[in-house]
């Protein structure tokens, strides 16, 4: 088996635990591939890396695995996580947890797929998601009206600092700190959830996975309002510009080891951490 490991160069220590992760997985017979020295994870040598491997495993936190995930989705590569971030919702395995790779090499684990976004913004080149698009005002400027059709007819306005629209696993991450719902992973839908709406009425609305949301501003000063996939990859909008968003026929692979029950997993990272604290 052919293992591609990236890490995130930008975790402390990460040139000792990627040492670490390389020499078990030899010791377990993989063969090794990843990219060079301080290669980004998101660079074209590691996307190389990736679409030449059967695996892959993503060194980082939860931002790492989303990014490497959203790579390795076009290619059909599945992905499995250690965790060398802080939470670590995502990623199956902890630093501790390295014997466990014996299992990837021996094939003893399972592959879940999870659906993504497919965003355009006035019919370009479609662009991928894995938690959501986020059309948000900049700091210091004034909210912004957004208005969303849902199959070409009206649906929601929200004046708000923001929207967005997000897979399900994307409901635990930006959408979840803005109020909106968690959903598991395998149920198929679009989320929408407005960002500090200005209104008491204003909540989060779920879409059918199948319906195609159409995305436009009004009231919008000049260079007040972005959009952003994931965090990254954003432009400003104005209100001639419309965004599209849908379903990709792109699964992100997430490979299971420990075979975790999702509401364990958010029992675990999310709810437990919380009352702890």
């Amino acid at each position: 088996m052919r293992v591609a490991v990236i890490p995130n160069q930008k975790v402390d220590k990460m040139q000792e635990i990627c040492g670490q992760v390389i020499d078990t997985l030899k010791e377990f017979g993989a063969e090794v591939e990843t990219p060079n020295g301080d290669a980004s994870f998101l660079s074209d040598e590691a996307a190389t890396c990736i679409a030449n491997c059967d695996v892959v495993v993503a060194l980082g936190g939860d931002g790492t695995m989303i990014h490497i995930a959203k790579i390795a989705a076009p290619f059909g590569k599945p992905v499995l996580g250690i965790n060398c971030g802080h939470l670590g919702f995502m990623p199956d395995l902890e630093q501790d947890e390295l014997h466990l790779l014996k299992a990837l090499i021996d094939g003893a684990y399972t592959i879940e797929e999870r659906m993504m976004l497919e965003v355009t913004v006035n019919d370009g080149t479609p662009m991928l998601a894995l938690n959501e698009l986020a059309i948000s005002r900049t700091v210091l400027k004034p909210m912004a009206t957004v208005h969303i059709q849902s199959g070409g007819k009206p649906a929601l306005d929200y004046q708000a600092d923001g929207v967005l629209v997000a897979t399900p696993t994307g409901s635990t991450a930006y959408s979840l700190s803005a109020g909106g719902p968690v959903i598991d992973p395998s149920v198929q839908c679009l989320l929408v959830t407005p960002v500090c709406p200005h209104a008491l009425t204003a909540r989060s609305y779920i879409f059918g996975a199948d319906e195609e949301l159409s995305l436009t501003v009004s009231n919008a000063h000049p260079d007040a309002v972005f959009y952003t996939l994931d965090g990254t990859v954003g432009a400003s909008l104005t209100e001639k510009d419309t965004v599209m968003v849908r379903r990709s026929q792109t699964c992100a692979r997430f490979i299971n080891i420990k075979s975790r029950a999702f509401y364990d997993v958010l029992k675990h990272k999310l709810i437990d951490r919380a009352v702890t604290k």
